[in-house]
């Protein structure tokens, strides 16, 4: 709770927009997390592969769009109770992203990593563009893609 109430704090003086944006976060942050522990995978494939039917949303507006989901996504995920690791965080990027009008593609790759073995990330990108996650992206094989370009 008391990581919350930091959160809270700490986003206050941001303008109303900002708080909204970091409320929605929180709140697909959840949604992301119990989706993926309680629905098979084959439905939460079918959310991810849904997109609407066109971009809305280019040029500078896009780039500003993209870093704010961005960043409220990891600032909120920082200070829940609940660890929210790569894949809750690019679902509810994606998710937030969507809602905006920006179609992205959600990535989901592995790596044999030398001090851990075999790892898994999810990174969520605008065609060349990251969004989230890609920092590491280049360590990981891509097994699948979201929506799936098959």
């Amino acid at each position: 709770m008391g990581r919350i109430l930091t959160l809270l704090h700490k986003y206050w003086s941001k303008s109303t927009a900002q708080r909204w944006m970091l409320a929605e976060a929180v709140l697909f942050l959840i949604l992301a997390r119990l989706s993926l522990a309680l629905l098979s995978f084959s439905r939460l494939a079918r959310f991810l592969n849904w997109q609407p039917k066109c971009d809305k949303v280019i040029g500078a507006d896009r780039e500003r769009l993209r870093k704010e989901v961005g960043e409220a996504v990891n600032v909120a995920a920082e200070h829940m109770p609940l660890e929210m690791v790569c894949f809750p965080r690019g679902i509810a990027v994606q998710a937030m992203l969507r809602r905006r009008g920006i179609l992205t593609t959600l990535y989901y790759g592995v790596a044999n990593l030398s001090d851990r073995g075999l790892g898994a990330h999810v990174w969520v990108q605008d065609a060349a563009e990251g969004v989230i996650g890609h920092h590491i992206a280049g360590h990981y094989t891509v097994l699948m893609q979201y929506p799936n370009k098959c």
